[in-house]
């Protein structure tokens, strides 16, 4: 199993870092029909065929953590960097 990490810093409110994530999550649903929960007021379960993992607000960063199947093992590197660049725009822009 393949494991993705990522960690974004950000100077924004905690409310401000929550909008935009939510945002980010619509966005993973309708590209690639991942599904996206809270758990908690930080926390985001992600879950689809093959994924799983969450998404953490904290007040000064977003941590992603996923893990992938070995289906998707040959698509890590792009996952990430497509993740990484998507929470990069969605939290450089506000």
């Amino acid at each position: 199993m393949a494991r993705i990490s990522i960690r974004e810093n950000h100077s924004l409110s905690f409310e401000e870092a929550k909008k935009l994530v939510d945002e980010l999550t619509s966005g993973l649903k309708s590209e690639w029909d991942v599904d996206c929960r809270y758990v908690s007021d930080n926390t985001i379960d992600v879950k689809r065929q093959g994924m799983k993992g969450k998404i953490s607000i904290a007040d000064d960063h977003v941590a992603v953590d996923m893990d992938l199947s070995i289906i998707l093992n040959p698509l890590k590197k792009k996952i990430h960097e497509t993740v990484q660049s998507k929470l990069r725009k969605a939290l450089n822009r506000a």
